[in-house]
C-alpha cells in the first residue's frame, strides 16, 4: 500500500518519487519505537485484530477513490505520512506549522488523516468565521465531541436516556454563571491560591509550574463542582484518577480505538470507575440529608434537581456530565495559568506592569470597602488551610476583577500563543464551498463538497501565530493588546464564538484573575537559570486542550519587597 498511498493518482517524476520515499523512510524510523511499544502491550489476538483493521483501512484509502466517482470534487486529501497514521507524526510535533504549510500547498480547504479518521480543515480567517458562525443544522458540535472524546468522557454522557443531554446547558447557565456563583468561585480561588503561594514561597521555588498549577486548579474545581467534603476526604483519590484520565485518555490510539484493551485504555477505565465511586458517594450523602453546611457545589445542584416526572438524575449521568465539565474547566485553565506564570517569570517588564496594576486596584478596593460577604464554604477552606487572608476575600469580587486591563492583556497573549491545536465540529449535512474554501449555499456555484458526517476542523492557533496578523508573532508581548491597533483588530479566539461560545468563560475568568491577583500581589517569580531565559515549548502529543510544556518549567518564587 505504501507506494500507492505516496503516489496517489498523480504521475510523478522519478526524482520526486525518490524524495517522497526518503521522507517516508525517515517517518518510518521515527514511528517504529512507538509502534513497537504499542504492539508489545497487546496479546496475540489483539495484534491480529489491529493488523486486519490497518490492512482494511490501507486498502480502502487507496482503492475507494478509484471505485467511486463524484460529480463534485471533495477537498484535496493530504497524502503525507504513513498509510492509516496519516499526518499524526507531524501533528504531534507542531500542529500550527503543519496547518500553515498545508494551507500554502493545498489552499484554504483540505483533508488530513489522523490514525484513520478524516478531518477536513477550513484554513484561514474566513473559514474560521464560518466555523464559529454556523448553526447546528450545518456544523454539529455535540456529534463532534462525542466522536472525538466520547471514549474518555463515557457513552453515558450522550445517551438519549441521560436527562442532562437536554437540561445540562440550562443548569450550567443557571448555577455556574450567576454573579453570586462567580463571586463564590473568586473566593475559593483566592483561598486556594494563597495557600499554594505560601507553600511555594516557603520552598523558595516552584519545581514544576505545570504540575503545581494543575493541582491548584483541580483543588478549586473539586470544591466548586463536587463539594467541600469530597475535597476534605477524597481530594487525592479524585485528583489521581483525573490525572490518569488526562495523561492516558487523550492519545490518538486511545481516543480512536477505545475497545482495544491496551494498558492505557485499562488505566482510563479504572480511573473513570474511581471517579464514579467518588461522585456516587457525594450524591448519596447529599440525597441522604447530610449535605455540607453551606455546600455550594454544582454536584449538590445536580443531585437534588428534580426532573419533570419528579425523579432524580442517576449518579452515572451526573458522573459523566461532571467529568466533561471538569475537563472543560481544568485543562485550558491550568494551561493558561501555567504559561502566564512561566512567561512573566521570563519577562520582568510585563511582570512589573502587572503588579503595579494589581497594587493600584487593591488600594482602591480597600478604600471602597468589602464588595461581598464571605461564603461559608470559603470560610471553611480558610479554616482548613490556616492561611492568613485578612480582608482579601471580601475585597475581591468578579465585577472588580473585570477592571484589570493588563491582566486581560496577559491572558489574551497567553491564549494567543498557547491554544488547543484545533477545534472540531461534524458536518450535519453535505456542505458546499468554492475552490478557495468560501462557503456557499448555492449548490450550482460550489466546486467542493464536504460530505455529511465528515469531521470539520479549524486552527485558530495557526492564524494567531501568523505574522500577517501579529508583528513578532512568536514573542510574548501583552503590551500589544494595550497600544497596538493591528493586534487589537487581529483574529484571536479565546473562548470561541457564535452558538457554541465556551460556557466556562466566566468561570475561567474568575479563577484565573483571582489566582493571578493573589499570587502577584505578594510574590515575585523568576525563571530558573537552567532555562537560560527561554520558556520551554509545548508538548502536543497528549492534549486536546491547551498543551502543557515539553519539559518541567521551574521558577524561583519569593516574597515581594514593597
Amino acid at each position: 500500500f505504501v507506494p500507492l498511498s505516496v503516489c496517489g493518482r498523480e504521475e510523478m517524476a522519478l526524482s520526486s518519487l525518490q524524495t517522497k520515499a526518503e521522507a517516508l523512510h525517515k517517518q518510518v524510523n521515527e514511528l517504529l519505537p512507538h509502534v513497537t511499544e504499542y504492539f508489545s502491550s497487546l496479546d496475540e489476538k489483539q495484534r491480529r485484530l489491529v493488523a486486519i483493521v490497518a490492512a482494511v483501512a490501507g486498502v480502502s484509502a487507496v482503492a475507494l477513490p478509484f471505485v467511486f466517482g463524484s460529480k463534485m470534487k471533495q477537498p484535496p486529501n493530504v497524502s503525507t505520512g504513513l498509510p492509516f497514521v496519516g499526518t499524526a507524526m507531524a501533528f504531534n510535533k507542531q500542529p500550527a506549522i503543519l496547518f500553515r504549510d498545508l494551507r500554502h500547498k493545498h489552499g484554504n480547504i483540505f483533508t488530513i488523516s489522523l490514525i484513520g479518521k478524516k478531518f477536513t480543515i477550513l484554513a484561514g480567517v474566513e473559514g474560521q468565521k464560518y466555523f464559529f458562525r454556523a448553526k447546528g443544522h450545518e456544523l454539529d458540535f455535540d456529534a463532534a465531541i462525542k466522536d472525538v472524546v466520547g471514549a474518555v468522557i463515557g457513552s453515558d454522557a450522550y445517551s438519549p436516556l441521560n436527562p442532562l443531554v437536554k437540561h445540562g446547558t440550562a443548569l450550567i447557565k443557571k448555577h455556574l454563571m450567576s454573579k453570586q456563583r462567580l463571586d463564590f468561585f473568586v473566593q475559593i480561588a483566592t483561598a486556594v491560591a494563597k495557600k499554594k503561594a505560601e507553600k511555594w514561597a516557603s520552598a523558595g521555588r516552584i519545581d514544576d509550574v505545570f504540575l503545581e498549577c494543575s493541582q491548584l486548579v483541580m483543588e478549586i474545581n473539586t470544591i466548586c463542582f463536587i463539594g467541600m467534603q469530597t475535597w476534605a476526604e477524597d481530594l487525592q483519590r479524585f485528583n489521581s484518577a483525573y490525572y490518569d484520565i488526562e495523561s492516558s485518555g487523550f492519545e490518538f490510539m486511545v481516543l480512536f480505538f477505545p475497545s482495544i484493551p491496551t494498558s492505557k485504555v485499562r488505566k482510563l477505565n479504572r480511573a473513570k470507575k474511581v471517579i464514579h465511586e467518588v461522585v456516587k458517594k457525594a450524591c448519596d450523602r447529599v440525597r441522604g440529608g447530610k449535605p455540607d453546611d453551606g455546600d455550594d457545589s454544582y454536584l449538590k445542584t445536580l443531585a437534588l434537581h428534580e426532573l419533570p416526572d419528579g425523579s432524580r438524575i442517576d449518579a452515572r449521568y451526573i458522573m459523566s456530565h461532571l467529568l466533561g465539565a471538569v475537563f472543560a474547566a481544568h485543562t485550558n485553565t491550568a494551561g493558561t495559568l501555567s504559561w502566564t506564570i512561566s512567561h512573566l517569570a521570563a519577562d520582568k517588564k510585563s511582570l512589573s506592569q502587572l503588579q503595579t496594576e494589581i497594587d493600584a486596584a487593591r488600594k482602591k478596593w480597600r478604600s471602597e470597602g468589602a464588595d461581598m460577604e464571605l461564603r461559608p464554604t470559603a470560610k471553611r477552606v480558610i479554616d482548613a488551610t490556616g492561611v492568613c487572608i485578612d480582608d482579601e476575600l471580601n475585597e475581591l469580587s468578579y465585577d472588580r476583577l473585570k477592571s484589570l486591563p493588563f491582566i486581560d492583556a496577559c491572558m489574551k497573549e497567553t491564549t494567543r500563543l498557547h491554544f488547543p491545536s484545533f477545534l472540531v465540529r461534524c458536518a450535519a449535512k453535505d456542505l458546499y464551498f468554492t475552490k478557495d474554501g468560501a462557503p456557499t449555499t448555492q449548490k450550482e456555484e460550489a466546486e467542493v463538497v464536504v460530505p455529511k458526517g465528515r469531521l470539520i476542523g479549524v486552527s485558530p492557533l495557526s492564524n494567531q501565530l501568523d505574522e500577517t496578523h501579529f508583528d513578532n508573532a512568536s514573542t510574548y508581548s501583552p503590551q500589544r493588546y494595550i497600544d497596538d491597533e493591528k493586534a487589537k483588530n487581529a483574529p484571536h479566539v479565546q473562548f470561541g464564538a457564535g452558538p457554541h461560545r465556551c460556557l466556562g468563560e466566566f468561570l475561567a475568568n474568575a479563577v484565573l484573575k483571582a489566582a493571578w491577583s493573589t499570587i502577584f500581589a505578594d510574590f515575585d517569580v523568576t525563571l530558573d537559570p537552567r532555562h537560560n531565559g527561554v520558556v520551554p515549548t509545548e508538548d502536543w502529543s497528549k492534549s486536546l486542550g491547551t498543551p502543557f510544556a515539553k519539559e518541567k518549567v521551574s521558577v524561583l518564587f519569593t516574597k515581594r519587597s514593597k
